[in-house]
C-alpha cells in the first residue's frame, strides 16, 4: 500500500513565478504522435512556451521509474518551471488528477506516486485536483488521454500564470500518493541465518527492523545492512538502488542481492562518496570486462553494474527486486 513519506513542516513566504518552461516526461515513446499533441494543444495556448523533453521513453507504466527520472532532474531547471508528468495506468479511474506546487516548481500528472521523490526533496505547499473543466481542452475528456485534454492544458496556463488555486479542488498534500519502499530501511543482522547456520557463514541473515523492540542500539556498523530496491535499471543495464550514498558505512561494502555478493569498487573517487566520469567511461574501463561491481552512481544512489556488458542482463533483475548493501565485514 502506498505511503506518504514527504513532511510539509515549513512554508516559505515567496510567490512563486512563472519561467514559461514545461518539461515533459511520458512513457509514449515516439512512435506515435501523442507527446506531439500535448506539445500542440500546449503551444496553441502559450506559444511562447519553452517545451523540454526530459524523456519519452519510461517502460509503458512504470510509476517506479518515472519517479527516479523526475527526481534526477531536480536542481537543474529554474525556480517557476512547470513540470508535466504523463506515467498514468489507471487513467480512466477514479484516481486524482493533480497540480502540486512546491517552493521551486509545479507538478502536473495523476496522484499514483510518481511525484514522490521530487516532493521528498521539494516538499508540497499546496495541491488541488483538477476539477476546473475551465483550463481543460474540452469538457468532456477521453478516458484514455487525459494526457492531451487534461494535463497538458493545464500545464500551459500554469505556465502562463493562471493561479493553481484557479484549477480545481484543493487538497491536503499529505493525502498526496507516494510510493512505497522507496525510503531504505536499516537492519540488525541477527545471530543466526535464516537456515539456522552461524550469521557470518551464511549470506542471507535474518533480519529485523531497526525500530524492532529487540533491535540493541549497540550493535556495530558491521552488524546492520541498508534494504532497499531497485528502482531504475537505465539504457546501459546498470541497476540503480533506492540506497543512497549518504547511508554508506566508512567500512568496504558490497551490495548482495539474494545469495550473490558483489564489491564496491573504490578506484574511483571513494566508496562512500560520488564516483567520476560516466558509466561507461573511464569508470568501468578500468575494471575486466564482465565483471559485476557495486558503486556509487552520478545521481548519488548505489549502482550495480558490469564493464562492458549489462548488469540487467547478466542478473535478470528486475524493477522492485529487494536489494541489500551491508559492510564486508558483517556478512
Amino acid at each position: 500500500m502506498a505511503t506518504n513519506f514527504y513532511k510539509n513542516e515549513s512554508k516559505p513566504k515567496t510567490t512563486l513565478k512563472s519561467a514559461g518552461i514545461v518539461t515533459l516526461l511520458t512513457d509514449f515513446g515516439l512512435q506515435d504522435t501523442y507527446v506531439g499533441a500535448m506539445k500542440g494543444v500546449m503551444l496553441g495556448l502559450q506559444p511562447s512556451l519553452i517545451l523540454v523533453d526530459l524523456t519519452h521513453e519510461i517502460p509503458p507504466q512504470q510509476i517506479l521509474a518515472a519517479n527516479f527520472q523526475l527526481t534526477t532532474i531536480q536542481g537543474y531547471f529554474p525556480p517557476g518551471t512547470v513540470h508535466l508528468a504523463v506515467v498514468d495506468p489507471g487513467v480512466g479511474t477514479a484516481r486524482r488528477a493533480i497540480a502540486v506546487a512546491t517552493a521551486q516548481a509545479w507538478l502536473v500528472g495523476p496522484d499514483n506516486g510518481l511525484f514522490s521523490g521530487f516532493l521528498a526533496q521539494d516538499p508540497p505547499l499546496a495541491a488541488v485536483e483538477l476539477t476546473n473543466s475551465h483550463y481543460w481542452r474540452t469538457p468532456t475528456p477521453s478516458a484514455t488521454f487525459q494526457g492531451r485534454d487534461i494535463f497538458a492544458p493545464v500545464a500551459a496556463h500554469l505556465a502562463g500564470g493562471v493561479p493553481l488555486a484557479a484549477l480545481g479542488t484543493a487538497i491536503d498534500p499529505a493525502t498526496l500518493i507516494t510510493l512505497p519502499n522507496l525510503v531504505p530501511r536499516r537492519f540488525p543482522v541477527r545471530g543466526r541465518s535464516l537456515d539456522g547456520s552461524p550469521a557470518d557463514a551464511s549470506p542471507t541473515t535474518a533480519l529485523v527492523p531497526s525500530d524492532s523492540p529487540d533491535s540493541p542500539d549497540s550493535l556495530s556498523a558491521a552488524q546492520w545492512v541498508w534494504q532497499g530496491v531497485v528502482q531504475h535499471i537505465d539504457r546501459f543495464g546498470n541497476l540503480i538502488t533506492s540506497i543512497p550514498a549518504s547511508v554508506l558505512p566508512a567500512e568496504p561494502w558490497l551490495v548482495q542481492l539474494e545469495y550473490l555478493q558483489i564489491p564496491a569498487v573504490t578506484t574511483y573517487g571513494t566508496h562512500n562518496g560520488t564516483h567520476n566520469g560516466t558509466h561507461h567511461g573511464t569508470h568501468h574501463g578500468t575494471q575486466t570486462q564482465g565483471q559485476l561491481v557495486a558503486l556509487v552512481g552520478s545521481q548519488g544512489w548505489v549502482e550495480v553494474a558490469v564493464s562492458g556488458g549489462s548488469a540487467q542482463a547478466i542478473l535478470g533483475v528486475t524493477v522492485g527486486q529487494p536489494i541489500q548493501v551491508r559492510t564486508r565485514d558483517g556478512c
